[in-house]
């Protein structure tokens, strides 16, 4: 008896460093998992990183303003 992976919640579907110094920016193009099931349309994203840390900027586009989170 085969078992199969689930199908996967996020596909990658380009990757590419913009830049690579003190900060590292990282673009990406991925699609991920709808609540129906689908995959969405192809979204760009940038990734900047430095060391051992990340940060993320969430923008809510209904709102027009960006999701801030103390952590």
């Amino acid at each position: 008896q085969s078992r199969t992976s689930p199908p996967s919640e996020v596909e990658v579907i380009s990757s590419r460093r913009l830049v690579d110094s003190f900060l590292k920016i990282d673009q990406h193009v991925i699609r991920h998992r709808k609540m129906d099931g689908g995959m969405s349309q192809p979204l760009p994203r940038m990734v900047i990183s430095k060391q051992d840390s990340i940060g993320v900027l969430l923008y809510h586009k209904e709102r027009n303003s960006f999701v801030l989170v103390q952590q």
